[in-house]
């Protein structure tokens, strides 16, 4: 029987396994049978400072996660479950102290956006009123042309919402909003 140590978030592929980011592992891939339990685990990506924010492109062929002041892509085989061996760097400079909490989402009607939900310094936090502190905020970048080295988060990227405390959940609803 698989177990499961500090999962923060999943994503299921095109062929139905989860991707679990488990805070201080990395990313463990799981095969479920039809009642829903785990029947095979792998560590898919071992890197413990993955933390919490993961998804896949819309073709499923990109896997995107995060660490506090990193988002990470890999190449993603859908079919045999296998990613490329070396990640590029899309997103650096988040702020490492505070909640750490990272949720990333890419749009099914913007392949080529990826959003990145960054946490709070602590619960009240009088300075995300203002976007230039990037924190409390939700950012998108162009994952068409990523720059060498990736984005800066504070400098680059587009403002979604700030003030936002701690996001862990996006979705789009059916205006793709």
């Amino acid at each position: 029987m698989a177990s499961l140590g500090n999962p923060r978030d999943l994503v299921i592929d095109s062929q139905g396994r989860l991707l679990v980011v488990e805070s201080g592992n990395g990313i463990t891939q799981h095969v479920v049978d039809a009642n829903g339990c785990i029947i095979a685990t792998r560590l898919l990506i071992d890197n413990p400072n993955l933390n919490h924010g993961i998804c896949l492109s819309a073709d499923g062929q990109t896997l995107y996660a995060s660490s506090p002041s990193s988002v990470f892509r890999w190449t993603y085989a859908p079919a045999s479950g296998d990613v490329g061996q070396d990640p590029v760097i899309v997103v650096t400079g988040m702020a490492t102290s505070g909640h750490v909490t990272r949720t990333l989402a890419v749009p099914s009607h913007r392949a080529d956006l990826l959003v990145v939900s960054h946490g709070s310094k602590g619960n009240i936090e009088q300075g995300t009123s203002d976007p230039g502190t990037a924190r409390a905020i939700v950012k998108v970048f162009d994952i068409s042309s990523i720059p060498m080295g990736g984005y800066n988060f504070v400098s680059q990227g587009w403002n979604a919402g700030f003030g936002l405390r701690n996001e862990v959940g996006l979705a789009f609803d059916g205006n793709n909003m």
